[in-house]
Formats: structure tokens, sequence, C-alpha cells
């Protein structure tokens, strides 16, 4: 699905005309406005993405689930040419979480009225939860152990020490110079 946002940026569609009225209430056609769109700017084809990545999000979600009641274990997902990685129910939680943040991401925009001023903000959310949900279900099977757990949160850890200390180090030398 993200690929197709990548491919979908070469292609235009045909604009429907707009029309205005003059003063004495004939129609007109407007000139100024373009005849071909981006077909990101088109709501059929956000319509046609949400539905299928809600619809792909909820059937990984609903697969997860029957495999964890069933079995006990669940598939995250793996690497061509490479067995998927099988875990219990508990260790999949990255998985679980993230494919149920980008079905709700999105379903949730669609409970609100186009007017509506929650909107923006249920928009604002459904972004967070799906950009979260999207790397949840990448890094899914780095969390799913407690060691890759550890790993991910070092690794940011001190990603962060770098820079806050390069951070601090910039200021004393600005500081200094002054």
């Amino acid at each position: 699905m993200p690929i197709s946002l990548l491919l979908a940026v070469f292609f235009s569609v045909k604009a429907k005309p707009e029309y205005g009225f003059t003063e004495s209430g004939r129609r007109y056609r407007k000139v100024e406005v373009a005849e071909r769109l981006p077909l990101l700017a088109t709501r059929g084809f956000w319509l046609v993405f949400g539905l299928l990545m809600g619809g792909a999000a909820l059937w990984a979600l609903a697969e997860a689930a029957v495999s964890a009641v069933q079995q006990g274990t669940v598939s995250l997902p793996g690497v061509r040419r490479y067995p998927r990685p099988s875990v219990s129910w508990l260790a999949a939680w990255a998985y679980l979480s993230g494919t149920s943040f980008i079905a709700l991401s999105m379903v949730l925009p669609r409970f609100v009225g186009r007017e509506s001023r929650a909107r923006f903000w249920l928009q604002l959310g459904a972004a967070f939860l799906g950009t979260s949900g999207y790397l949840l279900v990448l890094l899914s099977p780095i969390f799913s152990s407690l060691a890759g757990v550890a790993i991910f949160f070092t690794a940011v850890g001190v990603v962060a020490a770098v820079f806050y200390l390069r951070r601090q180090s910039v200021r004393r030398t600005a500081r200094d110079e002054v």
C-alpha cells in the first residue's frame, strides 16, 4: 500500500469543470481552473486507499486473533525467502497493536461530518495512529522479544543522548563566544 502512494504521485486525472454564475444569473465555465489534478488530490483515491488499507489491517488482525485463539501463536511479517516468525500471542503485542492502530486510523475520520471542528483533530489523530501502527507492524519482529525491545530502546536512548550532548556543546560554545 505505501508503494501505491509513491506511484500515485506520477498519475493525474481529468478535473471536473467548475462553473460560476454572473450577476444576471447566467452560468459560465471558469477558465482559470486546472484541467488535470494529481491523483493524490482526489477524494476517490483516498476513499479507495483507506478502504483497502483498513480492510487489509482488519483482515490481518482477524487472522492473527484467530491464530492466537486456535494455536496460541501469531505469525509475524517476515522477509522474502525466509519463514515468517511465529511467536506467542503475548509477544506479538506490537503486531496486534499496529494492525489495530492502522484499522482505527482508517475508520476514525469517517465518524464526523465534513464541517465539524473535531474532524481536523480526528484526521490528525488518524495520521498519528496510522504512522505509529505501520511502524509497529514493521518493527514487530524486533519487539517480539525482550532482548529486541531492550536493544531498540537502548539505541533510541543513545541517539537521544548524543543529540542532547551535541546541543549542550553548541550552547556552551555560543555562550562562551558572546
